[in-house]
């Protein structure tokens, strides 16, 4: 008969993943932080592992706690406990006929989702207090800019569009243009049953969350509007200019009247895609583009086979900041840096599928 306590240690086994002397060394490779919880005459006895970080069990809690003043200095801001992935769809779309400032069809939407599931079919996400969250975001939406908030938590940001940022930093909303892509750590740290969702009403009605369920509490999900769901990069961005480019290129936007068809159409430089001649960049240089948006919507701009450095944007400079997909806010001035490093024709576009459909696209051709 097996005794309570090899009873208790043998279940408690079965959820550990238990790593070879190799296995160990190549998680390490990759990035692992490697605790060696021997007592120190163990160590002596049989010598230290190279690459581990050595902590007393007595002191393992404070040691490996992130907003602790002991932890060990290896830990990173990314560290987290699951990982989550969510991807923002709209769904059953519709042309309808808008006002001001438009007069003219935009995309509607019947339901939206964040992965397959809407809201009301989704199965919560359960976390436990104390948690580290990782979720990963993408918009996956064709026309749709969204703003996201899980109340209260914030989303301590720590990458966008697959590139760590400079300056990771906490906040209470996100706001993902079309394809933008967003990775932040959120501490449950608030227990009770909460919507993460959009800050949109009428999105939230149209299936746009997730339950976020605390264990061992009950109830209906909670959801808290957020007082500000103001969205500025440069809180990621360092405070240092960039460097100075070799070539400059200005991009004007601006909508044309609706056709006979209630269908906008969009110009770069006063041309429509395609009846607009190719813009050259030299290899090897350093380009800043300059966005003017004259209009009065947003764009989430995409540059092909290349990478973006926020420069700057009304008024605000920084650097560091790596994005391929930047959303430029109305009636507003932009300046993105990139390294023409990667030869071939290139295409330059607005991500909102109804905009790059009806003329807003410009090729770039190297010399």
């Amino acid at each position: 008969m097996t005794d309570m306590i090899t009873g208790l240690l043998e279940r408690a086994r079965e959820h550990i993943t238990r790593h070879s002397p190799a296995q160990a060394a190549e998680a390490m490779r990759n990035g692992a932080v490697l605790v060696d919880l021997r007592p120190t005459e163990y160590r002596w006895r049989f010598g230290e592992i190279p690459g581990a970080i050595a902590v007393s069990r007595h002191v393992l809690e404070w040691r490996m706690d992130l907003t602790s003043p002991h932890r060990i200095k290896e830990l990173r801001a990314g560290d987290y406990d699951q990982e989550i992935f969510l991807a923002i769809h709209h769904w059953q779309p519709r042309l309808m006929m808008m006002g001001a400032p438009m007069n003219a069809n935009d995309v509607a939407y019947k339901y939206a989702s964040f992965n397959d599931k809407l809201f009301s079919a989704a199965e919560p996400i359960r976390v436990r207090q104390g948690q580290r969250i990782l979720f990963r975001f993408l918009n996956a939406s064709a026309t749709q800019n969204v703003t996201l908030a899980l109340p209260g938590h914030q989303f301590t940001v720590i990458a966008m569009d697959g590139n760590p940022v400079p300056q990771p930093h906490s906040v209470e909303t996100l706001t993902l243009g079309v394809a933008e892509r967003i990775d932040a750590v959120i501490e449950m740290n608030s227990p009770g049953i909460w919507v993460l969702g959009s800050t949109d009403a009428n999105e939230r009605a149209m299936g746009l969350g997730r339950t976020i369920e605390y264990a061992s509490k009950t109830g209906k999900p909670l959801w808290v509007q957020p007082e500000s769901i103001t969205w500025d990069y440069f809180r990621f961005c360092n405070e240092s200019k960039a460097s100075d480019p070799d070539v400059r290129i200005s991009l004007v936007f601006a909508p044309l009247a609706a056709a006979a068809d209630g269908m906008q159409h969009w110009t770069i430089n006063g041309k429509e895609y395609p009846d607009c001649p190719p813009l050259s960049i030299q290899n090897g240089k350093r380009h800043r583009l300059t966005f003017v948006n004259s209009s009065a919507e947003m764009h989430p701009l995409h540059l092909h086979r290349h990478s973006f450095e926020l420069v700057s944007l009304g008024g605000k400079h920084g650097s560091g900041l790596i994005k391929d997909v930047v959303n430029i806010p109305p009636h507003s001035t932009m300046e993105v840096d990139f390294l023409a490093n990667n030869p071939g024709d290139t295409l330059f576009h607005c991500h909102q599928q109804l905009h790059m459909d009806y003329g807003f696209m410009q090729l770039f051709k190297y010399i």
